[in-house]
């Protein structure tokens, strides 16, 4: 997708009002019928991953929308919030390949059929990467909006998180991971929660897992886990 296709998705985050954002995050699981409360969204190879590896990007960004077109006064079928993953081929430009991402109400991220697999450089432990999305699914429904909104010191202001970029480093790592399993590979996008610091003034810890789509349900597979570096505001292009 390109910037005039995101953007709305892109002005719709940006202008939702605060008391809102927690309505984004709950979607209709069409399986059993039971409204749920995000917590993965999905990107395949048939999907993206094979335009993304030959972009052969130097960063990824992760990007915030919301569909503009969906109910505010009752839950839709898939959450209002959508993510978008942007492939770069310059830390300081924003290129037009945007890759939308789509519910995994079933990713198996919180499950036992899926092992954690030993973390390699630039990747971030199983038992934090649970720890973030554990947070996030405990997190009470009124207190959902505090993790996407901090101050911001350089700015002296109150900000609502728009983006959050990978570093160099964790981007190559990120694609090596993907071209061990292609194709029969899925990049996962599991919402977190985590401490506050100095680098990160945002709640919101999003954490990327790669893992192969060969996996069963009741069968074993692992994950490899990657964490964000750089949340915009303070650090935008």
């Amino acid at each position: 997708m390109n910037l005039t296709q995101v953007k709305p998705y892109l002005d719709s985050w940006n202008r939702c009002i605060t008391t809102n954002i927690s309505g984004l995050f709950f979607g209709l699981d069409k399986s059993d019928g039971q409204t749920k409360k995000a917590a993965s969204f999905k990107l395949e190879y048939s999907e993206g991953l094979k335009e993304i590896l030959e972009i052969a990007p130097v960063s990824l960004r992760l990007f915030m929308g919301c569909n503009p077109e969906s109910s505010r006064e009752s839950i839709n079928d898939n959450p209002p919030f959508v993510p978008f993953l942007q492939a770069n081929r310059s830390e300081s430009q924003l290129e037009e390949h945007y890759f939308k991402m789509n519910w995994a109400p079933d990713s198996l991220f919180l499950e036992p059929q899926i092992k954690p697999a030993d973390s390699g450089v630039n990747e971030i432990p199983a038992e934090i990467a649970y720890s973030y999305s554990l947070s996030w699914l405990k997190t009470p429904y009124n207190e959902l909006a505090e993790a996407f909104e901090a101050y911001i010191g350089s700015t002296n202001s109150f900000a609502r998180i728009k983006s959050c970029r990978f570093s160099v480093e964790t981007t190559q790592k990120i694609l090596e991971r993907i071209q061990e399993l292609t194709p029969n590979v899925a990049l996962f996008l599991h919402l977190g929660k985590g401490a506050r610091t100095p680098s990160q003034p945002f709640d919101f810890r999003p954490v990327i897992g790669i893992r192969s789509t060969v996996v069963e349900r009741g069968g074993e597979g692992d994950e490899h886990n990657f964490d964000v570096s750089y949340p915009c505001p303070p650090l935008c292009p």
